[in-house]
């Protein structure tokens, strides 16, 4: 599994989005298994390296990461908005001119951002895993180590699930359905999505595991995700709302006179 990426996960939930990324383990979710913190340093060939088990780096990297979402969320949803109004006030001559040149601006803006946020994302990841050496524990592959330094507790329960239906506790199911400020409004839609396919799998132990069997079953017993639902649980969808909801009340109030 990449722990980074679940299509399951999407099925049931909308997306990885139980938390919000990085903030995942300050809006509810809580690691409960974990053992010692393991930390080692060691000295490789000139390079100097610190060894840290990935649930304990997740936290180094939510440090650093968390201010660096929000200044990024920030921009995207409230800045960029404005900036892109004000190109178009500013340069058009009629309404419809300058409606079109706001369109056209927060359209470029939009590239621009996304090009800024993944190089500085690119650089800032290179320089942490430079000098974090991630230890997996408790049997998790590189990879999913990784997608838990990024992701947390996301991580460690999408690639408990992905082990399969016998790993879908009570416990688990339950912090699915609340682990989020944002699926909390749909915890019992949650928590019978999830348990429908532990049931569908567990009495038909011949089909495997998979998107296209889960997505199918949810489809036939009505259980897929509703558009309100989508849009208030995955990150994308809300952000993306949010950001030209505000856009255009920007357009038709026209603050500015």
């Amino acid at each position: 599994m990449q722990g980074e990426n679940c299509p399951l996960a999407q099925l049931l939930l909308c997306s990885p989005d139980i938390g919000v990324s990085t903030l995942a383990g300050l809006i509810g979710w809580r690691p409960r298994y974990y053992g010692p913190m393991d930390w080692t340093q060691h000295c490789d060939g000139g390079t100097f390296m610190f060894g840290m088990l990935d649930y304990r780096a997740h936290k180094l990297y939510a440090l650093f990461s968390v201010p660096m979402w929000l200044v990024a969320w920030i921009t995207s949803v409230i800045v960029m908005p404005i900036v892109a109004y004000s190109v178009g006030r500013s340069l058009g001559g009629s309404l419809l001119t300058q409606t079109l040149l706001s369109i056209g601006a927060m359209f470029g803006l939009e590239v621009l951002l996304t090009l800024i946020v993944k190089l500085v994302w690119t650089i800032f990841e290179a320089i942490f895993f430079f000098i974090i050496d991630v230890v997996p524990v408790n049997g998790r592959s590189k990879s999913d180590a990784l997608a838990v330094v990024r992701r947390g507790d996301v991580a460690v329960h999408l690639w408990t699930m992905a082990k399969g239906v016998e790993h879908w506790t009570d416990e688990l199911v339950e912090e699915l359905a609340t682990g989020s400020l944002f699926s909390r409004p749909y915890a019992e839609r949650i928590r019978n999505r999830v348990h429908a396919l532990r049931n569908f799998y567990l009495h038909n132990p011949s089909v495997e595991l998979s998107e296209h069997a889960s997505n199918t079953f949810l489809r036939e017993n009505n259980l897929t995700l509703g558009t309100v639902e989508t849009a208030i649980t995955n990150p994308f969808t809300r952000n993306l709302i949010l950001k030209y909801a505000f856009f255009l009340v920007l357009l038709v109030i026209r603050p500015d006179g």
